[in-house]
């Protein structure tokens, strides 16, 4: 009874001290951090000449607010030339609106003195204001020369910063939730009652799905995806899906549509998904929606399902565990891993991609793979090979692993090509197939990525390392009668590969799934546990700070459920705040996490527990801490709070 008190005693000063923390920080959140420099942004238009002003004259722009707060000016000096030096001089900057009203003025007493900082000047964002730079008086020689453009208007590089959306109670509402939903995590993190933890875990999940959902929104490539499957529909109503291509661009060029609304260039297997995903809202809208109110209702629409498509891929998880014989604690591992992790949440549901569909199909063919039926795994994996081609880079390899004969290895691959293969020989000759494709190539062209990080003679790191693994996995002696050896190794494989994609490829986000659903399965087999989850959360944050560089996930709240109408988001990203810290910031978080990666490749690779064909865990060995696995997701709900507070207050 005393070691209970004493456990409840300690449990409560933990409570207590997480609840001072969470506090602290969120009255930071909205007191003095919007405040800080480094969400500070600077609009400049660039010096091309010199314009020599004697005291008396005066230099003026006129210019539209690029923030709501402004922090300083920065105007080009010097003197006259190297022989008439100027020592100093005495001048005004004075800032008018449209009317004439002076907002501020400041001095400028040295030509030294190229910066005039303000204290936080309040500006209307994209009125007009005048600037004006007056010359009063010089020491030295009777001239000073001022950075002109072209256009004889003053060189100026200004420093503010935004205000943020008018939703500052919103976001408090929102940390308040999050913080309730740790003090719940952290009172229950080391209860062993399984009812109890159980119900706690669902809450967390289930809180996340639902933030994910709520706060950002990829809008524009899920309306090209939602757009694209009804105009599926319609060429099926119409009898035109074995020309849907051309049936797609002639709708486009008979509407006069944006060039961006001709992007139908998915495959017809996943149009075909999509539209009898969205057949429940068939009649509110058809292939030929534009932009309107009904845009809003088919992208949370679709958000839903992919949301429903996690979901539905989490309990896949059990079923390769089911076939290979891992006992029920495995299982449990594996669920806990893939479930919370930040990254399949926050870029599957968050961003709303369709990614998750492939995925789905390789966890529906893996299945057939560990059951020795290569054939049907093949056939399965020729859809998700469809879809996009990401899933052969692991497809090959596995093949290698399992099928030594030449022959075996030329079929079963030509099985995952086969349906590639005849919706090319169907679609490839259609003019709107060619037409769409050529702006769709101009735009991304996944084989270029392939040949990033060049070391020279056209080699890219990325395609040496594939190379070997494919070598490796050929002269692989794997007995594939021992299953968990087979699914082991196999992980390590799509682990390696993905991972080394990930590490030396440019790349986006929703294509690393299977690198963190092939994590799941690894970890339970490799001790210690507890760091390698540590070090896989490093990973994700890393993952998501790159990440943010290329999308700016504050800039997906924007099409979020809580986003305010009529008002956009002009506030600076994570990434660019951080490179506020240093110009270097993007070069040091994509090394890291190149590093984090191809560590964590060779550790499991050097802790493979087959290596010496004397695997023995028990069922207790396969067990993670449940407390840390789930904790993962708490990445994903500080990324979507920091987001939400850039929209509300740095925005």
């Amino acid at each position: 009874m005393s070691n209970k008190k004493n456990v409840i005693k300690d449990k409560k000063a933990i409570l207590l001290i997480a609840f001072i923390a969470l506090a602290l920080f969120g009255a930071a959140l909205v007191t003095f951090v919007p405040k800080l420099s480094i969400w500070s942004r600077s609009f400049s238009n660039e010096t091309s000449r010199y314009e020599y002003i004697k005291p008396g004259e005066s230099v003026s722009i006129s210019f539209y607010a690029p923030f709501d707060v402004l922090t300083g000016i920065k105007i080009d000096i010097e003197s006259l030339d190297e022989r008439d030096v100027v020592a100093s001089t005495d001048a005004e900057l004075t800032i008018t609106d449209a009317d004439g009203n002076n907002i501020c003025s400041g001095n400028m007493s040295s030509v030294l003195e190229k910066d005039c900082s303000f204290d936080r000047v309040n500006l209307e964002r994209n009125q007009l204001y005048v600037l004006t730079y007056s010359l009063k008086s010089i020491t030295g020689d009777d001239q000073v020369g001022i950075g002109v453009t072209d256009l004889g208007y003053l060189a100026v590089e200004m420093r503010g910063s935004y205000n943020g959306a008018p939703a500052k109670g919103m976001f408090i509402v929102c940390y308040v939730l999050v913080a309730a939903i740790v003090m719940f995590y952290v009172w229950y993190y080391g209860e062993q009652n399984i009812k109890k933890t159980g119900l706690i875990d669902k809450v967390i999940f289930a809180v996340g799905i639902c933030m994910a959902l709520v706060f950002v929104n990829l809008f524009y490539d899920l309306f090209m995806i939602g757009r694209s499957g009804l105009m599926m529909q319609d060429a099926v109503m119409d009898g035109k899906l074995l020309h849907f291509y051309d049936y797609a661009y002639e709708n486009e060029l008979a509407k006069g549509s944006l060039l961006v609304h001709f992007e139908h260039f998915y495959s017809v297997i996943t149009y075909l998904i999509i539209a009898v995903f969205l057949f429940p809202i068939r009649l509110l809208m058809n292939g030929n929606i534009g932009d309107s109110d009904l845009m809003s209702i088919i992208v949370l629409y679709l958000d839903f399902v992919v949301a429903i498509l996690v979901l539905c891929s989490v309990k896949l998880t059990e079923r390769i565990c089911e076939v290979c014989d891992m006992p029920v604690e495995y299982r449990n591992s594996v669920k806990y891993i893939y479930a919370f992790s930040s990254v399949i949440i926050s870029t599957m549901v968050a961003s709303g991609q369709i990614d998750i569909i492939y995925v789905l199909i390789m966890l529906l063919a893996l299945p057939f793979y560990y059951s020795k039926k290569y054939k049907t795994f093949s056939l399965i994996m020729a859809f998700a090979l469809s879809i996009k081609i990401l899933p052969f880079m692991v497809f090959f390899p596995l093949i290698l692993l399992v099928n030594k004969r030449i022959k075996d290895i030329f079929i079963n691959t030509a099985i995952s090509l086969s349906v590639t293969a005849v919706e090319k020989l169907l679609y490839s000759r259609e003019i709107g197939y060619q037409a769409i494709g050529n702006m769709i190539n101009e735009k991304y062209g996944f084989a270029d990525r392939l040949f990033y990080s060049n070391i020279g003679v056209s080699l890219s790191l990325f395609i040496v390392t594939y190379a070997g693994i494919c070598i490796w996995c050929y002269l692989k002696d794997i007995d594939t009668f021992n299953r968990k050896e087979l699914l082991f190794n196999s992980m390590l494989v799509i682990f390696a590969i993905y991972g080394f994609f990930t590490a030396f490829v440019d790349l986006h986000t929703q294509w690393l799934v299977p690198l963190f659903m092939a994590f799941s399965y690894i970890v339970p087999f490799i001790t210690p546990k507890r760091r390698i989850l540590i070090v896989e959360c490093i990973f994700e944050i890393l993952v998501l700070l790159v990440s943010d560089m290329g999308v700016g996930m504050a800039n997906l709240v924007e099409n979020g459920l809580l986003a305010l109408p009529n008002y956009a988001y002009d506030g600076i990203s994570l990434a660019e705040a951080l490179k506020n810290v240093t110009p270097l910031a993007e070069s040091i978080l994509i090394s890291l996490e190149a590093g984090v990666i191809i560590c964590l490749v060779v550790c499991f690779a050097v802790r493979n527990p087959f290596r010496t064909n004397n695997n023995s865990c028990k069922d207790q060995d396969y067990v993670v801490d449940r407390a840390l696995a789930v904790g993962r997701i708490f990445v994903l709900y500080g990324l979507l709070i920091l987001s939400f507070w850039q929209y509300c207050f740095v925005g």
